[in-house]
């Protein structure tokens, strides 16, 4: 591969991720109520958003072309309270709570936050009623 070929490669990675961390500042930007409780967390290769109880994953979408935030359940011992949905290398379907949240109003992405947080960790619900 000549070296102009594979600098073009590498110049559009990183306007990939570059574009990720901007769709993630704006997602920010506009649901200041949802992203509230989270944290700004390094998966692999990008930046995203994590709860205690959930994470919000920029993603590549070839098929838009384009970048979406996936919810997704998280806890940070999913694989010994879940073990039969641990998928090694993979998120598994029952994880998976929305494909993309970026255009889901910010009060009803805190409703489905809180409905995360309820279903993974109960007692945090039954003290507050």
């Amino acid at each position: 591969m000549r070296p102009e070929a594979k600098a073009r490669r590498k110049i559009e990675a990183l306007e990939r991720r570059r574009a990720m961390i901007d769709h993630l500042i704006e997602f920010v930007r506009t649901h200041p109520m949802s992203v509230d409780g989270g944290d700004l967390f390094p998966l692999a290769h990008r930046t995203g958003l994590r709860f205690d109880y959930a994470v919000i994953r920029p993603l590549w979408d070839k098929n838009k072309n384009g970048v979406i935030l996936r919810l997704e359940k998280w806890l940070e011992d999913w694989e010994s309270q879940y073990g039969e949905a641990f998928e090694w290398m993979g998120v598994s379907k029952d994880r998976i709570v929305s494909e993309d949240v970026t255009n889901i109003p910010d009060e009803q992405l805190s409703k489905m936050l809180d409905d995360i947080h309820c279903e993974l960790i109960p007692e945090d619900c039954e003290e507050e009623q």
